[in-house]
């Protein structure tokens, strides 16, 4: 006598996968009780999926295909109610459903799985982080608990099983409150219920700590725009500045729409117009949303005449939403660049210590300023703390940086110079600022110069900060 578990396990082995698949279901329809024949057919299955996942991967099986199959593999499995959980292969299963979904965006009809699947029955091997390829990454709790929550979010189940999904996220919530992505999972399923002000309350503290998302900010236009579109325009403004163009379409068209509803056309018209040009540049279909704002009479009229507007900067306005209203903005001067630890300094005054230091990993553009450049420093919180840096309108700051003209002159053998400027001033000039410098006698030069006190005389004084010789 044939037994049908180690039959349906041989040919797994062998990797006879499809042959195993017919054994165990012909078995399993005149034995569903056999535990042993059950756990055999739950590792067909594991099997099958995971060689689904491996061709999504390589593209050797088209997205539609494997959503129809994943389909089946979930309801097959469900069918095994005598499997133990938690169990490895329960976890292995889980595993591979979790990456298939994700590939394919099947979210609809996944949740049911999900809650029989009973995310509690984890080994505690499955709640503990572990890395890949030296990275850290989410445990299969949690990468449960984020799909859960992105499930919900889709809203497409029936009240039941969306009522389970809300218990579970705020469990979730409660053990692990500082989680970006059960923050932002939770602000979606509020954005789909209508509950704009509690959607925020969970977003605005993920974008506080990456602001540079567009991702994020589209998010957030969404949900301003359920009751506050001008606030909704800025967010979706920010969002296409921060992101690359194919990945902000529909952006644009969720930013040209608010536009319209404030009938401020033509900025909508800018939107729709560099939609429909990043679309043909890579030859995509228009959507429908898109089709009908290219359509409008408004859209043709400002197409044909020309001269669309261009897209404002709205960081600092975005900013503001983020974070309220500035405490303090301080104009200064960038005295010092170091490129090896990576930082700037920006100095206030000749008082010694007034300044600050801007690493270029929070402020990016900061590299980019030359040793010179005035530059207005926002601060924010208490204690004030620096959050962006801008252009001021201003060119000198009187009496502490200001530009002069003059003659440059250094003694036989000395590595520093002086500049004797027109308007009587004696600006110091470091050897930094000579090096290799072939001078001729009574050098005409300009400068940009800071008042500051000398750190070993305790002198104060004008030192330049750059040189510009005019035989150069």
């Amino acid at each position: 006598m044939t037994n049908p578990a180690r039959e349906v396990g041989q040919l797994r082995k062998a990797g006879q996968l499809d042959a195993a698949l017919a054994r165990a279901r012909e078995t399993f329809a005149s034995n569903p009780r056999d535990s042993y024949l059950q756990m055999a057919y739950g590792w067909v299955l594991y099997e099958l999926l995971k060689r689904d996942a491996d061709a999504l991967n390589k593209s050797r099986m088209p997205v539609s295909q494997v959503a129809g199959r994943f389909r089946q593999w979930l309801a097959e499995y469900q069918q095994l109610g005598l499997l133990p959980r938690p169990d490895l292969l329960h976890s292995l299963f889980l595993t591979q459903a979790l990456k298939v979904s994700k590939e394919t965006q099947t979210y609809s009809g996944f949740l049911p799985f999900l809650r029989w699947a009973n995310p509690q029955a984890l080994r505690p091997e499955d709640r503990e982080p572990f890395t890949v390829n030296g990275k850290p990454a989410p445990s299969l709790e949690l990468r449960l608990l984020y799909v859960i929550g992105r499930c919900a979010a889709a809203g497409e189940d029936d009240p039941e099983h969306l009522a389970w999904a809300d218990g579970v996220l705020a469990d979730a919530l409660a053990a692990h409150p500082d989680d970006q992505w059960l923050h932002y999972f939770k602000s979606k399923r509020l954005i789909a219920q209508g509950r704009a002000a509690e959607a925020r309350e969970f977003l605005l503290p993920i974008i506080k700590r990456r602001p540079r998302e567009y991702w994020l900010w589209d998010l957030l236009g969404q949900i301003w725009a359920i009751d506050d579109r001008p606030q909704a325009i800025v967010c979706y403004y920010r969002a296409v500045q921060l992101g690359e163009p194919e990945k902000v379409l529909k952006t644009r068209v969720r930013l040209a729409e608010c536009l319209v509803a404030l009938d401020r056309q033509p900025e909508a018209a800018r939107q729709v117009h560099t939609a429909l040009e990043d679309r043909q540049r890579h030859n995509w279909r228009t959507p429908p949303d898109l089709a009908q704002l290219a359509r409008a009479d408004w859209y043709r009229r400002l197409a044909g005449e020309g001269n669309l507007p261009a897209e404002p900067d709205v960081a600092r306005v975005a900013e503001t939403i983020l974070f309220g209203e500035e405490t303090a903005v301080k104009v200064g001067v960038i005295d010092g660049q170091n490129t090896e630890k990576g930082v700037a300094h920006v100095a206030f005054s000749a008082t010694v210590d007034d300044g600050v230091v801007l690493p270029y990993r929070k402020f990016r553009k900061i590299a980019q300023y030359p040793v010179g450049a005035l530059v207005e420093v926002h601060y924010r919180d208490e204690p004030p703390t620096p959050y962006s840096v801008t252009t001021p309108a201003i060119k000198t700051i009187e009496g502490f940086c200001q530009s002069f003209a003059g003659e440059l002159r250094r003694r036989p053998g000395q590595a520093f110079g002086f500049i004797e400027a027109e308007t009587g001033e004696r600006i110091f000039v470091p050897p930094s600022l000579l090096a290799d410098v072939q001078l001729e006698p009574n050098e005409p030069a300009n400068c940009r110069a800071i008042y500051a006190i000398d750190r070993k005389s305790g002198k104060p004084g004008w030192r330049a900060l750059n040189l510009v010789l005019q035989h150069e």
